[in-house]
């Protein structure tokens, strides 16, 4: 009984937890991708975000590892968060650049 209540307890929260969104850009380009909230990022090269599906929530996160110029849709009842390697940004609304790569001691907004 405590296998199949196990079993049950785990396919549920499987089943029912939205995948992450990621996009990805190679050496040689640069990617634009539009949300579902109407903000536009541009990832640099070689960089990559990911975040839950419709940006689901209280807040609008996005995981960061590269550069990306975002231009956020303003919404003052959901911040917008993007999470780098060691810098995390919070805005409601505006465009900036982030630059925030696993392994690299540099980083910028």
């Amino acid at each position: 009984v405590l296998v199949v209540l196990g079993l049950s307890a785990v396919a549920f929260f499987y089943l029912n937890s939205k995948p992450d969104t990621v996009y990805v850009s190679t050496l040689q380009e640069t990617k634009v991708v539009y949300l579902p909230d109407s903000s536009r990022i541009w990832l640099g090269p070689a960089s990559n975000i990911s975040f839950t599906e419709n940006l689901e929530g209280d807040s609008r996160n996005i995981m960061l590892d590269g550069e990306g110029f975002f231009q956020v849709k303003r919404d003052e009842s959901k911040p917008f968060i993007v999470q780098g390697a060691k810098t995390t940004v919070e805005v409601l609304g505006t465009s900036f650049t982030v630059h925030s790569r696993k392994g690299e001691d540099k980083e910028y907004v």
